[in-house]
C-alpha cells in the first residue's frame, strides 16, 4: 500500500486506514494547508477520543474511524479546506486470487 502526495512525496507500507488518515493530516499540516482550528468529526480543538493524534497545540485528528469511513472523512476534510483530493494517489494491495 502506497500513498502519494500532490508534491510527489510518498509513504509506503501503510499499516491500515488510520495510518492513511494520519499521513494525509500530517502532510496537510506540514505544508500549511490546515490553518485554523476545526470542530468536526475528523479534526477537533479538543482531544475527545483516545485515538486522536495531536497535530499542534490546538488541533487533533481523530483516528477512531473504520476503513469504510476513513476515505470519505479524508475527502470531506480536503473539501472543507478547499484542497482538491485528486492530487492524492492511494495504491491498495490487491486481494489474493480466489477471495
Amino acid at each position: 500500500r502506497t500513498l502519494q502526495f500532490p508534491d510527489g512525496t510518498r509513504v509506503e507500507k501503510l499499516k491500515g486506514w488510520a495510518t492513511v488518515l494520519r499521513e494525509v493530516a500530517d502532510w496537510l499540516h506540514e505544508n500549511d494547508h490546515i490553518r485554523g482550528a476545526s470542530q468536526s468529526s475528523l479534526l477537533n480543538t479538543d482531544n475527545v477520543f483516545h485515538q486522536f493524534k495531536k497535530l499542534r497545540a490546538d488541533l487533533y485528528v481523530n483516528l477512531n474511524f473504520n476503513a469504510k469511513d476513513v476515505l470519505s472523512k479524508t475527502t470531506d476534510l480536503l473539501h472543507d479546506i478547499d484542497y482538491q483530493p485528486g492530487g492524492f494517489k492511494l495504491t491498495l494491495k490487491p486481494r489474493p486470487s480466489g477471495k
